[in-house]
């Protein structure tokens, strides 16, 4: 085809694909006049989660990769490539310092500049179409930064031709979408949420943003809720590099947390001020916070809400493993409350008859906030150091100076948590739980009790293996008369001891003994005793330790431990 023509039909089909977008978008948003005109140039999908490309996004995206922001995608692809190429040599632009001062100095950062372009109007007018909130606003720095900010925005869009740019990447942006749409699907994403949340009357729509993480934000315009998440992974076809979103599932579980947050979020920040003055539970954990990003005790309760929200959502659809396992991963990034957070949540969602949406809930979440606020500070890095036959090593941080006593607490998949241990004042941070059982799984706490109550740590598990036992050291003999006498110490747990021979390349038993042959208070020296033995000939002999096992309902199985030191006797010619 003639390259005049063949550039003529492409710019025909560019022209088809945005008034179809735009014909996708009046049948799937019920937003104001103002708001459909501030998308007319995304690409849309009629699918319960509104699917869509969007300008507004795209842009700050773009400067939040030019300042460094997180999260921020690592893969790389040819679209990266070409945003790095067309829009950093605009580096100098007084909006890129002006955004990196907001967004390092007064906190415009995380979800904050996708929900400011989310009130205004495509670039490059980016008029403002819903006002700010005062959110938006504060953490501009004041109002006056904001107005500054949006005129330098405006001037950067039009310097850079930004739409120029969006308008050439069309195609690029509706595969994006396409790809999503279909593995998407029928998932019943938006329905779990209202039921959930208790609010039918929210909008809710995917962002697609290639420079994002696939972590994403989560945010809100009025009713209006957005989920913005980045890419996967990338895939390489015919020597071209495109960014893919993750799997039905993993999409499907993203979203239904990232549209949490939107739910969230603002109950938190309309208490805020209330939520400050529980901060001190944010002491324990600031540290290793602030290595995620989150800077304050109200962004970290939203987290653990959040987080705890998920989990509910995980177990009513992939069951109780994926919710272990989800849980764990929470508690390995220090969120230490989640514990507390999900047993709240039951009541929620015990009790919906008398909680009708989340919003009426929260008064009991806070009050519960309140009540931990009286109690020590909340144990941290809780661990299981060491399990075997012969206990479970517990270690954690104890992160508060009041007196209070030390608890441990235990429990086992048939018995609800009770104390096994308690020392006062607290003088270790390790304790072995020696009282256990092989093959059985234990969960721990570790609990600090004070004046105001008790906290309790996260619940750590450990399941006692079914290894040998540990073999005995130090093994002795003694002549007594036509007898041998082998005696040892045994510090470790097993049900007995078997002394063995070795004859002609194979160990044979000679004798057993059992705990209950011994005086429990001096059961730490045990001895076997060999009435006859051939004192003419050589001898190799060794102790083993042993515990029994169950292999089925019928059928147990004796494990011997590795040989002790071998007793070599010579034997004595007549």
């Amino acid at each position: 085809m003639n390259r005049k023509y063949r550039h003529f039909f492409i710019a025909i089909f560019c022209v088809l694909c945005i008034l179809v977008s735009g014909f996708r978008m009046n049948q799937t948003h019920a937003m104001t006049s103002d708001a459909k005109k501030s998308l007319d140039y995304s690409y849309t999908t009629k699918k319960q989660v509104s699917i869509t490309s969007d300008p507004r996004s795209e842009l700050i995206s773009i400067m939040q990769m030019m300042i460094g922001a997180w999260p921020m995608t690592d893969l790389e692809f040819d679209y990266l490539y070409e945003v790095q190429g067309t829009f950093f040599q605009h580096y100098g632009h007084p909006a890129i310092e002006m955004f990196s001062i907001m967004w390092y100095n007064y906190g415009f950062s995380q979800e904050i500049p996708s929900t400011f372009m989310l009130h205004l109007s495509n670039p490059p007018e980016l008029k403002i179409f819903t006002p700010f909130t005062k959110e938006i606003t504060d953490k501009a720095g004041g109002e006056r930064n904001l107005n500054e900010f949006l005129v330098l925005l405006r001037d950067f869009a039009k310097q850079t031709n930004f739409i120029g740019f969006y308008h050439q990447h069309q195609m690029f942006y509706q595969a994006c979408i396409e790809q999503v749409e279909k593995k998407l699907g029928t998932k019943n994403t938006i329905p779990m949420l209202e039921d959930y949340f208790g609010f039918s009357d929210r909008s809710h729509g995917l962002i697609l943003v290639p420079l994002f993480s696939a972590i994403g934000y989560g945010t809100h315009v009025d009713k209006n809720y957005f989920a913005l998440i980045g890419p996967y992974d990338v895939e390489e076809k015919k020597g071209d590099k495109n960014p893919y979103w993750a799997g039905p599932d993993d999409l499907h579980k993203q979203l239904l947390k990232s549209f949490s947050y939107a739910y969230v979020n603002p109950l938190l920040y309309d208490r805020k001020t209330d939520i400050l003055t529980t901060s001190k539970l944010f002491k324990p954990i600031s540290t290793q916070m602030r290595y995620q990003k989150i800077l304050d005790w109200q962004s970290c309760l939203s987290e653990h809400i959040v987080r705890g929200v998920s989990q509910s959502f995980t177990l009513q659809e992939y069951g109780p493993e994926e919710y272990i396992y989800q849980r764990n991963q929470d508690v390995q990034s220090f969120y230490v409350y989640i514990d507390y957070i999900r047993e709240w949540l039951q009541i929620y969602e015990n009790h919906r008859n008398v909680y009708g949406n989340f919003e009426q809930f929260y008064p009991v979440i806070f009050n519960c906030i309140r009540q931990l606020c009286e109690c020590p500070l909340i144990p941290t890095m809780v661990s299981i150091e060491n399990v075997s036959e012969n206990g479970v090593q517990i270690a954690w941080k104890d992160n508060t100076t009041e007196p209070g006593a030390l608890l441990i607490y235990r429990k086992t998949l048939k018995n609800d948590y009770e104390m096994i241990h308690q020392a006062d004042p607290r003088a270790v941070s390790v304790w072995t739980d020696t009282n256990v059982t092989i093959g059985e799984t234990y969960w721990y706490q570790v609990a600090i009790q004070g004046l105001g109550g008790t906290i309790r740590s996260y619940a750590v598990r450990a399941t006692i293996p079914s290894y040998p036992p540990l073999a005995p050291e130090n093994v002795q003999y003694e002549k007594e008369g036509d007898s041998l006498r082998f005696f040892f110490s045994y510090p470790y747990k097993a049900e007995g001891f078997t002394l063995f021979e070795w004859d002609n390349g194979e160990k044979k038993p000679l004798q057993s003994i059992s705990y209950e042959d011994f005086d429990p208070e001096d059961e730490s020296l045990y001895s076997i005793t060999l009435e006859e033995y051939d004192s003419t000939s050589d001898h190799l002999y060794f102790v083993c330790s042993y515990i029994t096992v169950s292999k089925s309902s019928s059928k147990k199985e004796r494990l011997y431990s590795s040989p002790s030191n071998f007793i070599q006797i010579q034997g004595v010619k007549p």
